[in-house]
């Protein structure tokens, strides 16, 4: 990937909420340098690779990654899965009566397992905690963005979890 218009605008979203929200920039960016070239590139902060123009500032990339983060947080209402997900997520829905937050959270285990930028910055968090993800969701909902969600007393959130060891071990065999 070289530039950020190859990456999905809702992968660029959680990509981006991951490491502003979370706290992974502090991982991602280095003193000298980024941590995941790919990653820079996807997000478009390749010129500060390897640049002989300017030396690389730490704090002037986490001032650009918190303007690529509020952008998307704006646009992130018009982010939508690739057509096929998004069907298949609401014909899960109907069959088995899953919630609006239970959709999200599908959505993401399925992209952070089919995105590989995405599973790789996933990886630098280790185990991802409920209460971290939830931080994630609700977060973004009460910021007025309803592509993160609060979770109502009733929710029967929680029927999809994501375990990314189980997932890892499901899917080796």
């Amino acid at each position: 990937m070289s530039s950020q218009s190859e990456l999905p605008p809702l992968v660029r979203l959680w990509i981006l909420r991951l490491l502003m929200t979370l706290s992974v920039h502090k991982k991602f960016i280095g003193e000298r340098g980024f941590n995941d070239d790919t990653l820079a590139e996807a997000l478009a902060l390749g010129s500060w690779i390897d640049s002989e123009a300017r030396a690389f500032d730490p704090n002037a990339v986490r001032a650009e990654l918190r303007k690529q983060h509020q952008a998307a947080e704006r646009q992130a209402a018009r982010c939508t899965a690739a057509p096929c997900l998004h069907n298949n997520i609401r014909r899960l829905k109907e069959l088995v009566g899953l919630s609006e937050i239970d959709c999200r959270i599908l959505e993401f285990a399925v992209l952070i397992h089919t995105e590989r930028v995405l599973d790789d910055l996933a990886d630098e968090l280790g185990s991802l905690s409920t209460v971290k993800m939830l931080h994630v969701f609700v977060g973004n909902w009460r910021a007025g963005n309803p592509r993160g969600l609060e979770f109502p007393r009733d929710s029967r959130a929680g029927r999809i979890g994501i375990r990314r060891s189980q997932l890892d071990r499901d899917a080796a065999g």
